[in-house]
């Protein structure tokens, strides 16, 4: 992430700096004062200060079972207590609970807009965070569909994910249109490789997954699909060692395609075959 330029935030110090019980005791997941804390780290990089929850407190405690004590006692009836908090943002009418897919937030108190990609874990995140701007969007689509930022337009993009999932971020490529790139005079390998046609979500376009582990690919090299319409950038997502995957317009033709790359340096390409 340093690499690309992407600004990051690990929790781990924030958390375990801390004496106070800040995940639940039968359950794999923070519990709100955890969240908080989270939440403040995150805000504080995010907006650049310090955030304030400790008045939205009510005194009041809410029951929580936990994912754990649910496994181990399916028929059990046993809860411990959270804190809860009175916050001051509105669900549109679309919600139903925090396991939504997708979950939008209004706060005429604050400013500014967010986007987040969620798992579990934005169960008791999610709340501070519309607390803190004045339209929020939480989404737990995974693979991540890059299409729905476009059509919010938020002023930050947040994507938190477990550790334990880190490996999504190389197996899940994000959906979105691949976008297109200057084309790259490359020498013809005179070898191919396998890829694969796949239904896409997104009105347009198709999902074309490959390999190119037989092949001398740079580390860091981009992988670029070449086609009469133009040269289109995939994601180095998926299966096996050196995968890819671009979401392609419908009327590219799949017979002409190619995958170029750099090899020691210089621009290669091979052709891509089913």
């Amino acid at each position: 992430m340093e690499q690309q330029n992407v600004r990051y935030v690990d929790l781990f110090k924030t958390l375990s700096d801390h004496e106070e019980q800040l995940y639940y005791r039968r359950d794999s997941h923070w519990n709100m004062r955890g969240a908080q804390l989270a939440a403040q780290t995150l805000l504080k990089e995010l907006k650049g200060s310090e955030a304030e929850f400790d008045s939205c407190i009510n005194g009041k405690t809410s029951p929580h079972t936990g994912d754990l004590y649910e496994m181990v006692y399916p028929a059990g009836n046993e809860t411990e207590q959270d804190t809860a908090y009175d916050f001051t943002y509105q669900y549109d009418e679309k919600f139903h609970s925090a396991d939504d897919i997708t979950i939008h937030t209004e706060n005429s108190a604050a400013d500014g807009s967010i986007f987040v990609y969620r798992d579990s874990f934005g169960i008791n995140l999610h709340p501070f965070l519309a607390q803190s701007y004045g339209n929020a969007c939480f989404s737990r689509n995974m693979p991540y569909l890059l299409t729905a930022v476009t059509e919010e337009q938020p002023d930050v993009l947040l994507v938190e994910l477990v550790e334990r999932n880190l490996n999504w971020l190389l197996e899940r490529a994000p959906e979105m249109p691949a976008p297109e790139r200057m084309a790259v005079p490359a020498a013809d390998t005179g070898t191919s490789a396998k890829a694969q046609r796949k239904d896409s979500r997104m009105e347009g376009t198709f999902c074309l997954t490959g390999d190119l582990s037989g092949q001398r690919v740079d580390d860091d090299s981009p992988i670029y699909i070449l086609a009469e319409t133009g040269t289109y950038e995939a994601s180095p997502c998926g299966e096996r060692t050196q995968p890819f995957t671009v979401y392609l317009p419908q009327n590219v033709r799949e017979q002409q395609l190619k995958a170029a790359f750099l090899s020691d340096g210089e621009w290669v390409f091979c052709a891509l075959a089913d």
